[in-house]
């Protein structure tokens, strides 16, 4: 059965009298949604420093810049905060966030930054939604039955 759903299709898959359903989306750059969330930095220092990090960030990921999005989070440190880099992105080769963190801990450094920890939060393509949809279809061996 094909079939719209929110003005996308759909297929449904006939388990009994169960169906699964795989929405059919055609999304164009979906690996290229880096957030870099700084902690512990002021505006002015990580506004100034915010073109040279999407130009660093951006090479090495191989994305447009305009892709990278980067937010400086407003949270009170009580004690032994560190100042951190937080990037929430989909997955890449070990050897790109190998390279993406030293570069970036390298720039910083040079910024007059000794220590700045720097982790990564692995997002799920099937798992992150656009209006709604997924932006990377499910397979149909992935679908679950409603």
């Amino acid at each position: 059965m094909i079939g719209r759903l929110f003005g996308r299709s759909f297929v449904a898959f006939s388990k009994g009298d169960k169906y699964t359903y795989q929405v059919e989306t055609r999304r164009k750059d979906v690996m290229g949604l880096p957030y870099l969330r700084f902690t512990g930095f002021s505006s002015e220092r990580l506004q100034a420093l915010a073109p040279v990090v999407i130009d660093v960030f951006s090479e090495i990921v191989h994305i447009s810049k305009e892709k990278v999005k980067i937010e400086r989070s407003t949270l009170e440190p009580i004690l032994n905060v560190p100042l951190t880099i937080e990037i929430r992105m989909f997955s890449r080769a070990q050897s790109v966030h190998d390279q993406i963190a030293n570069n970036l801990a390298a720039l910083f450094r040079e910024e007059g930054f000794e220590t700045v920890h720097i982790y990564f939060l692995i997002l799920s393509p099937e798992l992150y939604y656009k209006d709604g949809v997924p932006i990377k279809p499910i397979t149909e061996s992935q679908n679950k039955s409603f």
